[in-house]
């Protein structure tokens, strides 16, 4: 312990104390975790294209921006989160408040996304933007407004009937960064003589050895708490709280179409609800199905289709079956 407790690595404790608290106040936690959660070089789908179709202002301070997505391949899309970039401008969306329909080629999903310069007009698929962005998007043709966007995840069955999955994450730059920092805290450790050159590796040394702490202690008390059944409900229900809290805040203020989407959240929530704690693919399967058709019934009943809804429930009540079923 007093070998631990020397000068050197105090002041390496006292170095890395003073950087975390410069990102926290500068930086702040969230873009570092936004950084983090993004991948070193986007992979792309080709398959995939977006196209906006309609921008307008539903009410003072607040775009509405209508959003076709054409999937161009043999895979059937049930969920996707995609970012847009929208004159340089980020917001991210996805298919908790999509709409699915086919045309003649390809399976066509569309959804909305909420643009406003006030943080308090925004209440969901939505983001916070420039003043200047919000103006040139009122005042451009649709044609000519400056629209990309990068793919976050997409899951769905292939046409063989496998499941497919496709993610843009973080995953390779976090083992990168860990095993760059493990290699200088090791060299700083054991091989490095010059004093100030030792304390640099070992500052750099530090995420490393943070990551293995973190991992012993989360799995110490994993081993003697719940299991993951319990944790996977425990998160369903937080969502389905919030979900009910933005419906009844929707209901409101009469905005039909945010109290259907939080309602569409409300039941894929109580959906992983009731298969947290099972294994079997048969439940796994009624999830997905009942998902996906509570986003169907939220995009039904946000353009008043009743038919559509009420063919969109009675997937769900179907898919509920087979999940009190199976569980």
């Amino acid at each position: 312990m007093k070998k631990f407790l020397n000068k050197e690595n105090v002041i390496v404790a006292g170095i890395m104390v003073v950087i975390v608290l410069f990102l926290g106040i500068v930086i702040g936690a969230d873009p570092i975790k936004e950084w983090l959660s993004e991948p070193i070089v986007w992979k792309e789908t080709e398959y995939i294209e977006i196209v906006p179709t309609r921008i307008n202002e539903i009410e003072t301070n607040k775009l509405k921006i209508e959003l076709l997505i054409l999937n161009k391949s043999d895979i059937t899309i049930s969920s996707f989160e995609f970012i847009a970039i929208i004159n340089g401008e980020e917001v991210k969306f996805n298919s908790s408040y999509g709409r699915e329909f086919y045309n003649q080629t390809y399976q066509t999903l569309s959804t909305d996304i909420y643009l406003s310069t006030n943080p308090g007009k925004i209440f969901s698929n939505g983001a916070v933007i420039s003043e200047d962005t919000y103006n040139k998007l009122l005042h451009t043709p649709l044609n000519e407004i400056d629209f990309d966007y990068k793919t976050v995840s997409l899951d769905g069955e292939k046409a063989n009937g496998r499941d497919f999955k496709f993610r843009n994450n973080g995953t390779v730059k976090i083992i990168l960064i860990l095993a760059l920092s493990a290699v200088l805290g090791y060299l700083g450790i054991y091989k490095v003589k010059q004093s100030w050159l030792r304390i640099v590796f070992k500052v750099c040394g530090l995420p490393a050895i943070l990551f293995v702490v973190i991992i012993i202690t989360v799995i110490a008390i994993g081993g003697s708490g719940k299991g993951t059944g319990d944790n996977g409900a425990s998160d369903a229900e937080n969502r389905y709280k919030r979900a009910a809290n933005l419906k009844a805040g929707a209901a409101m203020h009469g905005n039909k179409e945010d109290a259907a989407r939080a309602q569409a959240e409300m039941d894929k929530a109580m959906a992983d609800m009731i298969g947290a704690s099972s294994n079997n693919s048969s439940m796994r399967q009624a999830q997905e199905r009942y998902k996906r058709a509570a986003n169907l019934k939220a995009g039904a009943v946000m353009h008043g289709n009743k038919e559509d809804a009420a063919k969109a429930q009675a997937e769900m009540d179907k898919a509920m079956a087979e999940m009190i079923k199976n569980k």
